[in-house]
């Protein structure tokens, strides 16, 4: 986050030399720097000894930028509550003095918290207010980027039109103001749609029109990220080498800018690599550092999400105690931090592991919060896993209702791999051959186009 305020009542002269910066503007510069590196430890230290020195100076831009600045770290810590509290009242400090600029900042971040946490309404309703403001201030930028978050929003939400329709508004608009850097961020979330459609050529073309402008931009942040999206693409098409050889060059980039966030995402990911070729061992090492270091930087969303991911790998090597623990720290961490994406995914995650331990009801009143909230969130692959394990537990007690449910869910379907998961579970409910030819089919060449670990023990299962 670049903290572009005015300090007006800050500036010191030198009799006979030129004007000098206070330092409290250069020490705002140095924690912006701080921030994207990594260093956020050092960072918060910053921004807190000026807030404390600015509150003195009743000069309330200074004091709502400083706060803008103080809870973005605290955001990146997943400190939400925190951060939100300042973010707020440098809103109500902006609005009393009629700062539109200064409003429109506090509200990004608001909508940042909001995002982060999955209240996605909260955080589109922050948006579609900045939005007027922007149009208001005749500022082209502010619009362009609000677009930007709002397609952001469109995008986790499963809505890929509604969000490239934003994007495409604010790669217009951010063209005409020639605004590269953004510009280069809309590049990698257009390839991110693309790539969930299954688009992967598209993909691809606009990861690296993004890096090419990171790299002619010089940002080193923004190189290391873009290369990450090219390693989940990769993944994505079981191209493991190639997804790993782009982790490692991500991780390289980190360690150079001392950029320990990225560092750890960089390591969780390649975790997830090693979870789909089935190397448990090289995946619980990769998760370890991942964890190790979002404790370092006590952020507390990485921590949640990591022990969800090792929650997944005790599953896969039949350690129910070690993943029903994982799982329970993850839950706890996003329900304390409201993350309702992580919250319904973990929730499924732990009721699918009791239901294989035949605790039923325990196992039925998870999947049923975890449906509550991805259906109010609107996360249709997490609804879509929800109502199979829904079926599931039906099937125990009533089989015909159970199918039924599955045939509907069928009519439903829009990939192969839903089908091949309905006709499979299909197939344990009824002990129809058909749905088991169907799903073996299925897996056999989803496996051939990704060769996941899972779809092996799939096809195992099926073929015995």
């Amino acid at each position: 986050m670049k903290n572009v305020c005015r300090f007006n009542n800050l500036w010191r002269e030198n009799p006979g030399a030129r004007p000098v910066f206070y330092p409290h503007q250069l020490l705002d510069r140095k924690a912006s720097v701080l921030e994207v590196v990594g260093r956020w430890n050092e960072a918060e230290a910053i921004f807190r000894a000026n807030l404390e020195w600015v509150q003195a100076s009743n000069d309330p831009e200074t004091i709502a930028c400083d706060q803008n600045g103080l809870g973005n770290i605290l955001r990146l810590k997943g400190l939400y509550p925190q951060a939100l509290a300042l973010f707020e009242e440098a809103y109500r400090i902006s609005s009393v003095s009629e700062d539109k600029p200064g409003v429109w900042k506090s509200l990004i971040n608001m909508g940042m918290v909001y995002f982060n946490q999955g209240i996605y309404p909260k955080a589109m309703e922050c948006y579609r207010t900045n939005f007027g403001i922007a149009e208001a201030l005749g500022d082209a930028p502010k619009t362009g980027r609000t677009y930007l978050m709002m397609g952001n929003v469109h995008l986790y939400q499963g809505e890929y039109s509604s969000a490239l329709d934003c994007y495409q508004r604010s790669l217009a608009i951010l063209t005409e103001a020639d605004d590269r850097q953004n510009i280069s961020s809309l590049m990698n979330n257009m390839g991110l749609i693309h790539m969930e459609q299954g688009d992967y050529p598209r993909a691809l073309e606009l990861y690296q029109k993004g890096l090419a402008l990171h790299r002619s931009l010089g940002n080193k942040k923004g190189i290391s990220n873009a290369i990450g999206n090219m390693g989940l693409l990769y993944m994505q098409q079981g191209d493991y080498a190639r997804s790993l050889e782009c982790y490692h060059q991500q991780m390289a980039i980190s360690q150079e800018l001392g950029d320990r966030r990225n560092l750890g995402i960089s390591a969780g990911n390649m975790g997830i690599v090693y979870m789909d070729q089935g190397d448990y061992a090289k995946a619980l090492e990769s998760y370890r550092q991942s964890l190790d270091i979002a404790q370092e930087l006590n952020d507390q969303e990485s921590i949640g999400i990591t022990m969800g991911s090792l929650g997944e790998l005790y599953n896969k090597l039949q350690d129910p105690r070690q993943a029903g623990q994982h799982y329970d720290q993850a839950i706890a961490i996003a329900r304390q931090l409201q993350l309702k994406f992580y919250l319904c995914s973990y929730l499924h995650s732990k009721a699918d592991l009791l239901f294989t331990q035949q605790k039923v009801p325990q196992a039925e009143t998870l999947n049923a919060e975890a449906l509550q909230i991805a259906q109010e969130i609107m996360v249709p692959d997490i609804v879509f896993s929800c109502r199979i394990l829904q079926a599931d537990i039906l099937g125990l007690t009533q089989k015909g209702r159970a199918r039924q449910l599955l045939e509907n869910m069928l009519t439903e379907a829009t990939d192969d791999r839903q089908l091949a998961d309905l006709n499979h579970h299909l197939y344990k409910i009824t002990g129809v051959n058909e749905h088991r030819t169907e799903a073996l089919g299925l897996y056999r060449a989803l496996h051939q186009k990704t060769p996941k670990a899972q779809y092996r023990d799939w096809i195992a299962e099926l073929d015995s």
